[in-house]
C-alpha cells in the first residue's frame, strides 16, 4: 500500500483524481480490484484540485492546482472504456476514530461526492498512445459539508488492512453492482493473487453507476480533439446537477438530521442519467475543454436582478416602433417608496462587448418616479406633434412641465434609438461612473456575451460571476410564444419583475388603446400600455381604484332625418381602463318608441374605456361625424340588430318621450346593484319628469349629465354622477354654457349641439397640444384647438 499525505488550504477548489495509465479491463473481478491512492484536503463546501502533468498541460487553471504533480494513483481505468461497457464508481470513506484521529472528521453518506467527470479521450493527442490521451481525464469531488476533509485515498491491489480515516475510490464494472461493504469485502481475485483489502469500518459515502438504475450509455459529454483546424472537437465533460445553493443553506454547524437531509436533497442520485449534464461552452475552460475542473458549474453563479441589487425599478414595457422616432421604453418603480433617477443610465448591448448609452439622466433630484409608478421614456416628444400615437401627458424634463396632476408621466431622450432586429440586452444603471458592471438595477433581453477571464468569469458582459439565468444549455424564449429578440413593428410587456434573462419573461401586447390619442391606429406597433401601468384594464368598474365609476354622460335621445342616437359612457378614473367586452345594456322604452321590444338587453357591448376618456354606444355607425370617433372609441349597436329585433338601420333606439337604460358590468346577475341608471322612465312605463327641451328647429341637441353637488360639475378628479333617473342631473347642451365646449363635434349631424366623445359634465377634462385663437376677416376671434388626451 502506498500513501501520500498533502494538506492544501485553498478554499472553493476541486478534488481531481487524475489518470496516468490506462488499465485493461478485460475481467470484471480485475476491475473490481481498482483503486487509487493519494491524499487531498476538500475545503468545506468546496474543492480542492490536482493535477498531473497532463492535466495542467490541458488547461486547468494553474491557480487551482495544489502542491506537487499528482503521480500517484497509476491504477485509474480509462474512463472512456470502463463506462463504455457499463461501470461504478464508488466512493468509500472510514467512518474513523474519533480518540485515534481527533482531527479527521468522521465519513458520512454524502458528506464527500463526485460532482463531474471528464470520461472522455483527446484524440488530438497522439504520442504516448491511448494512456497519453486518456490524461485529459479527471474526476471532481465536492465536499458537502462546512469542515475541511482530508480524504486519504488507499491503493487496492495489495493492501490487507485499512488505517483509520482512510477513503477508498473503487471502480467496479458490470453486475451486480456492489451497494454494501459487505460486498467489497469478498474473497481473493479470480485473475489475481493479490488479496482484497478488508475495508470492514468503512462505509458507502458515494456512487455513480451507468448500470444500476435501467443502465444508460455515457453520451453525456464526448470525446474530442483539442488539435486546431477543421477537425477541432471539444472535449466534454459531465457534470452532476448540484443545487449548490440548497447544498450550502443552513446552519452547517449545528446541523440537524431534519436540516441535513433537505440539503442532501440537493445532490441527485448519481446512478440515474438525469442527474448527469453535459458541460456546455459556458464552462470551456481552455480552447476545446469544455468543463469546470475545480469549481461549480454556471448553475451556481448569481443572476442580477431587481431585487438581487436591492432596487425596485424595472424595465417594465418596450415599444419598438418601425421607426426610431416613435419608440420607447416604459420604467416601473415596483416599491413602496419614491426612486430618484439622479445620474442614471439605460444602455443598450447589440455587438461584441460594445455598448450604446440610450438614456442619461442628468445630475439633479428632478426626475424621479414615485411609490408604484411608471416613467415612459420616449424618443420624441408627443407633445405638439400630430403624428406621434402617444397620448402627452406630463413631461418631466423640458418645457411643459406638470402642473395638473396627471397620471402619465414622460422622459424625452433622442438618443433612446432601439434596434430593429437582431439580439439585444438592455441594462438599468444606478450611476453614470465607476466600472461597466456596477450599478446595475435591470437588465433584460436575449444577447449573452461570455467572458471568462478572471476580472469577469461571467455569461452576461459586462456583468462579473453572472449566469445568464435561464437553462445551462441555451436560453430558449425570451419572449412568450415569439421570437427571441425585441424586433420592431410590435410591444413587449413584462410578464414579471424578476429576473429579465429568463424564459417567457416577456410578452408581445397588442392594442389596448391605453396612452394612446384617439386618432392611434389598432395596430400591435401601438400596443401596451404605454405610461401606464400593465394591469390597468379592469374587466368591472368595481374593480377600478379610488372611487372610479363608469356612468353614463350624455344621451342624444333625439331623432330627426334618420340620424343614428347615441349614449357616451364616461370613465372617471385617471389610471385605469376598462374592458367592456362582457358588459351589457338593458334598454326600456316607452310605447311610442318604434322599438319591437318594450325591453331588451344586448349581449357584449365591447370596446375598451380608456383612462379619463369616453365610448360612444350608437344605434348605427355613420360617417356624417366630425371625424374624431376611431372604430376603437365607437360601439356599434346595429352589430345585434338580431338582439335588437330590427332590420333596418332606422330605427329608432331610445323613445323621445321616456326611456330607462342599465348598464351592467361582467358577470352581473339579476338582484345585483347596476353599474349605473340613466334615463326618466318609471316602473309603470311612464315618464317621471320630462325630459330636457329639445332645440328649435331641426337642430338635436344631446342631454349631458351633470357631475358633482352644484352646478354642471365641481373640479375634481373623481367628482360622483348625479342620480342618472333624477331630473336635476341632465341638462339639454342647447341649453347651458357648455354648448360651446365641442360645437365643432357632432355624430349624426353637423347641425348637432352636443359633446359626443367628450365628458361634457364640468370642467373639461381634456389637455390641449394646440391652442391658437384666430381673427377672421370679419373681424371675429376664432379659437382652435387639438385635444391630446382627455385626462
Amino acid at each position: 500500500m502506498s500513501i501520500r499525505k498533502m494538506t492544501f488550504s485553498l478554499a472553493s477548489l476541486t478534488l481531481i483524481i487524475a489518470l496516468a495509465l490506462c488499465l485493461p479491463v478485460d475481467a470484471a473481478e480485475q476491475a473490481r480490484n481498482t483503486g487509487v491512492t493519494g491524499s487531498l484536503v476538500v475545503p468545506g463546501n468546496g474543492f480542492a484540485i490536482v493535477g498531473n502533468a497532463g492535466q495542467i498541460d490541458s488547461g486547468i487553471p494553474t491557480e487551482t492546482v495544489l502542491g506537487a504533480n499528482y503521480t500517484e494513483g497509476t491504477n485509474m481505468p480509462d474512463l472512456s472504456i470502463f463506462f463504455a461497457r457499463g461501470g461504478t464508481i464508488t466512493l468509500l470513506g472510514q467512518k474513523g476514530d474519533a480518540t485515534a484521529n481527533p482531527v479527521e472528521p468522521t465519513a458520512t453518506a454524502k458528506s464527500v461526492v463526485i460532482s463531474e467527470i471528464m470520461w472522455g479521450r483527446d484524440a488530438g493527442i497522439t504520442e504516448g498512445g491511448i494512456a497519453a490521451q486518456a490524461n485529459r481525464q479527471y474526476i471532481e469531488l465536492y465536499n458537502t459539508t462546512a469542515d475541511p476533509i482530508t480524504v486519504v485515498l488507499v491503493g487496492g491491489d495489495t493492501a490487507t488492512t485499512i488505517e483509520a480515516a482512510s477513503w477508498s475510490l473503487i471502480f467496479t464494472n458490470g453486475r451486480p453492482v456492489p451497494k454494501t461493504i459487505a460486498e467489497f469485502n469478498g474473497a481473493n481475485d479470480a485473475d489475481s493473487a493479490a488479496p482484497v483489502p478488508d475495508r470492514t469500518g468503512m462505509i458507502v459515502v458515494d456512487q455513480v453507476s451507468n448500470v444500476e438504475i435501467g443502465g444508460f450509455t455515457v453520451d453525456i459529454g464526448q470525446s474530442g480533439n483539442t488539435m486546431a483546424g477543421d477537425s477541432a472537437k471539444d472535449l466534454i465533460s459531465m457534470y452532476r446537477n448540484i443545487d449548490y445553493a440548497k447544498v450550502e443553506k443552513g446552519d452547517h454547524d449545528t446541523d440537524t438530521a431534519k436540516n441535513r437531509t433537505a440539503q442532501l436533497s440537493g445532490v441527485p442520485n448519481g446512478n440515474v442519467k438525469g442527474s448527469w449534464k453535459a458541460s456546455h461552452v459556458a464552462d470551456t475552460y481552455a480552447p476545446n475543454l469544455v468543463g469546470s475542473p475545480g469549481s461549480k458549474h454556471f448553475v451556481g453563479l448569481s443572476v442580477v436582478d431587481a431585487t438581487d441589487v436591492g432596487y425596485d425599478v424595472v424595465i417594465n414595457e418596450i415599444g419598438n416602433s418601425s421607426g426610431d422616432a416613435h419608440d420607447w421604453v416604459e420604467l416601473r418603480n415596483t416599491g413602496d417608496a419614491e426612486v430618484n433617477l439622479k445620474k442614471w443610465q439605460l444602455w443598450q448591448i447589440t455587438g461584441e462587448k460594445s455598448k450604446a448609452t440610450l438614456v442619461n439622466f442628468p445630475d439633479n433630484d428632478n426626475h424621479k418616479i414615485p411609490a408604484g409608478g411608471v416613467l415612459l421614456i420616449v424618443n420624441t416628444d408627443p407633445y405638439n406633434d400630430d403624428s406621434h400615437p402617444i397620448a402627452a401627458g406630463a413631461r418631466i424634463n423640458g418645457a411643459h412641465l406638470d402642473t395638473t396632476g396627471t397620471k402619465s408621466r414622460y422622459y424625452v431622450d433622442s438618443n433612446l434609438k432601439l434596434a430593429d432586429s437582431g439580439k439585444s440586452l438592455l441594462l438599468l444603471r444606478s450611476r453614470n461612473d465607476g466600472g461597466d458592471h456596477e450599478g446595475i438595477v435591470d437588465l433584460t433581453g436575449t444577447l449573452f456575451i461570455q467572458d471568462f477571464s478572471a476580472g469577469f468569469s461571467t455569461e452576461i458582459w459586462p456583468l462579473k460571476g453572472t449566469a445568464k439565468g435561464n437553462d445551462n444549455n441555451g436560453h430558449g424564449d425570451v419572449v412568450k410564444g415569439a421570437d427571441e429578440d425585441f424586433r420592431a413593428g410590435h410591444v413587449y410587456q413584462r410578464i414579471n419583475a424578476g429576473r429579465g434573462t429568463g424564459k417567457e419573461v416577456w410578452e408581445r401586447k397588442g392594442y389596448t388603446g391605453i396612452g394612446y390619442k384617439r386618432s392611434a391606429r389598432n395596430t400591435g406597433q401601438n400596443g401596451g400600455t404605454p405610461g401606464f401601468d400593465n394591469a390597468a384594464s379592469k374587466d368591472k368598474a368595481s374593480d377600478l381604484a379610488d372611487g372610479a365609476a363608469i356612468t353614463i354622460s350624455e344621451i342624444m335621445y333625439q331623432t330627426g332625418r334618420n340620424l343614428p342616437q347615441w349614449i357616451e359612457l364616461y370613465n372617471s378614473s385617471a389610471t385605469q381602463a376598462v374592458n367592456l367586452g362582457a358588459w351589457k345594456l338593458k334598454l326600456e322604452n316607452a310605447d311610442d318608441a318604434e322599438i319591437r321590444t318594450p325591453a331588451v338587453t344586448t349581449n357584449n357591448l365591447g370596446g375598451t374605456i380608456q383612462p379619463g376618456q369616453t365610448v360612444l354606444i350608437v344605434s348605427t355607425t355613420t360617417g356624417r361625424n366630425s371625424g374624431d370617433f376611431p372604430s376603437t372609441r365607437v360601439i356599434n349597436l346595429w352589430d345585434q340588430k338580431d338582439k335588437l329585433e330590427v332590420d333596418n338601420r332606422r330605427y329608432q333606439l331610445l323613445s323621445t318621450t321616456a326611456f330607462r337604460i342599465t348598464l351592467m358590468q361582467k358577470d352581473h346577475k339579476d338582484g345585483e346593484t347596476p353599474v349605473d341608471v340613466a334615463g326618466n322612465m318609471g316602473d309603470d312605463g311612464e315618464a317621471m319628469w320630462e325630459l330636457p327641451a329639445a332645440a328649435e328647429g331641426e337642430v338635436r341637441s344631446s342631454i349631458i349629465r351633470r357631475y358633482g353637488d352644484t352646478g354642471t360639475g365641481v373640479e375634481g378628479e373623481y367628482d360622483p354622477a348625479r342620480d342618472g333617473t333624477m331630473a336635476d342631473a341632465w341638462v339639454a347642451a342647447s341649453a347651458t354654457n357648455l354648448s360651446f365646449i365641442r360645437e365643432d363635434t357632432y355624430y349624426g349631424s353637423n347641425d348637432d349641439i352636443g359633446t359626443p366623445g367628450y365628458r361634457g359634465g364640468g370642467a373639461l377634462p381634456v389637455s390641449l397640444s394646440k391652442f391658437r385663437p384666430e381673427r377672421l376677416e370679419s373681424g371675429e376671434i376664432v379659437v382652435r384647438w387639438v385635444t391630446e388626451s382627455e385626462l
